[in-house]
């Protein structure tokens, strides 16, 4: 199935250059400020590496509340089915989503405190003046900030697409194989054809994720199994899922 363009996508993209190049500036105003100091190399360099660690820090963040989530249990129908589930990594956003929020929302009046705190803390690697603990807090601040949006906007509208696209054509190709089992045998009422799609869709993102569970119930061989992980399916396999799914809603 050819891909469909996302119409976002190259917009996403320039939003991706103006976060990127947002570091860059970052970087620029560190270097301009170590040269002032004494020992600008030394300033300039560890002022790098908080900004770089400020900024992988907010991109963690940021994945953490841009992760697509499984639309497995959804309502919809296959054919408009979204994402690929991958249910560990939506439990672990979620929960670390929540603690975040929740230990945010409860320290809310103790953040500028904090924050003086980390100025402070930061003050030695950017001089040991009161302007180095306010420049080192703008950096972190800036650098966290940009970091969170450029992986937020990376996964939601980058990366949830492309999950999308590969989940839509995982129940297209099910509805496809079931209907061609159909064919063959008897009709399905459109209530068990429909549990027959859904059923070999999940045996389809089962047996991409290599589960030997779906190789031994279905009929799949070792190395067949090893060339799906590999590969992905073809129209043969998805055929025999389509099969066992027919006979498993009969």
């Amino acid at each position: 199935m050819k891909s469909q363009p996302v119409p976002y996508r190259a917009d996403a993209r320039w939003a991706l250059y103006v976060l990127f190049g947002s570091i860059g500036v970052i970087v620029v105003l560190i270097a301009l400020f170590a040269n002032q100091a004494e020992h600008g190399w030394a300033l300039f360099a560890a002022g790098s590496l908080v900004a770089i660690g400020a900024f992988a820090v907010g991109s963690l963040l940021g994945l953490l509340f841009g992760v697509p989530h499984s639309a497995e249990n959804s309502t919809t129908s296959m054919s408009t089915w979204a994402l690929i589930p991958n249910t560990s990594l939506d439990q672990i956003s979620d929960w670390l989503t929540k603690i975040l929020v929740g230990v945010g929302l409860t320290q809310l009046f103790e953040i500028p405190s904090r924050l003086q705190a980390l100025a402070s803390y930061l003050a030695p690697v950017f001089g040991g003046t009161d302007s180095g603990k306010g420049f080192g807090l703008s950096v972190v601040i800036s650098s966290s900030v940009v970091g969170f949006l450029a992986s937020w906007v990376w996964t939601r509208l980058l990366l949830s697409a492309d999950l999308a696209q590969a989940g839509a054509d995982i129940g297209n190709q099910s509805a496809l194989a079931v209907d061609r089992a159909v064919l063959l045998d008897s009709p399905l009422s459109p209530g068990k054809h429909k549990r027959a799609v859904t059923l070999t869709a999940s045996l389809a993102k089962r047996a991409e994720a290599g589960d030997p569970k779906v190789a031994a119930e279905v009929g799949i061989a070792p190395q067949d199994l090893d060339r799906i992980v590999s590969e992905g399916l073809n129209v043969s396999d998805y055929d025999k899922l389509a099969k066992h799914a027919i006979t498993t809603v009969s």
